[in-house]
């Protein structure tokens, strides 16, 4: 065999060392995808935390990462896109609703939150399903009866929609809050959960997971 033959085999014999290890790397990412996938239906803080530590690298001028990687243009993404792909309705209820009337309106509605807004649509409160659950065990049933207003948090937290979502999980988890009501010039428009910006990051792995399968099938 000539010297070039023999290169070439060297180097045909690299490339399928190199797809196969790319393949291993793959499937090991992707197994490392599914443990952390199945992560996520532990407690929403330790989950926010795990998120906020998860270390970030520098991926300038590759085109793909590996699955359940999170790199910084996760991070760097605004709040504006996680409302762009969400949604901006947002279940809000008065001051003068009971604590009764807001629980059905969670559980019609299969949300978290309910913000507060008075005659003026300004946010005054926010009642989360935790907050009723704690009313109900410091002054029993009676509490449904109660007026929201006397049950509420009244320093409601805002985000903006330039905040990044690293900055946004950072607040959250400062915070222990759940849900972050989205502030626009001084109104309401959107609401972010912790359960938004999972399901954001989901979708994003998602996304890259498809695009390295297509280059390894490449």
């Amino acid at each position: 065999m000539t010297v070039a033959g023999i290169h070439g085999a060297a180097a045909a014999e690299g490339r399928a060392s190199g797809a196969a290890s790319r393949r291993r790397g793959a499937k090991r990412a992707a197994s490392e995808m599914g443990r952390f996938c199945g992560r996520l239906h532990g407690c929403d803080r330790d989950l926010l935390a795990r998120l906020a530590g998860v270390r970030r690298i520098d991926t300038a001028g590759i085109s793909f990462r590996l699955p359940g990687m999170i790199v910084t243009g996760d991070v760097c993404m605004s709040v504006r896109a996680i409302l762009n792909e969400k949604g901006r309705n947002v279940v809000t209820v008065t001051p003068q609703v009971t604590v009764q009337e807001a629980a059905t309106f969670l559980h019609d509605n299969h949300i978290g939150a309910v913000v507060v807004l008075d005659a003026d649509d300004r946010i005054v409160g926010i009642i989360t399903e935790r907050d009723i659950v704690a009313a109900i065990a410091k002054y029993g049933a009676p509490c449904l009866h109660q007026r929201v207003s006397s049950v509420m948090w009244e320093n409601v937290y805002c985000c903006r929609e330039e905040m990044t979502v690293q900055t946004l999980m950072e607040m959250m988890s400062k915070l222990r809050a759940r849900h972050l009501p989205v502030e626009m010039e001084g109104r309401l428009a959107g609401i972010i959960s912790i359960g938004d910006v999972v399901k954001y990051h989901i979708r994003a792995m998602e996304r890259e997971t498809e695009e390295i399968k297509a280059y390894i099938a490449g």
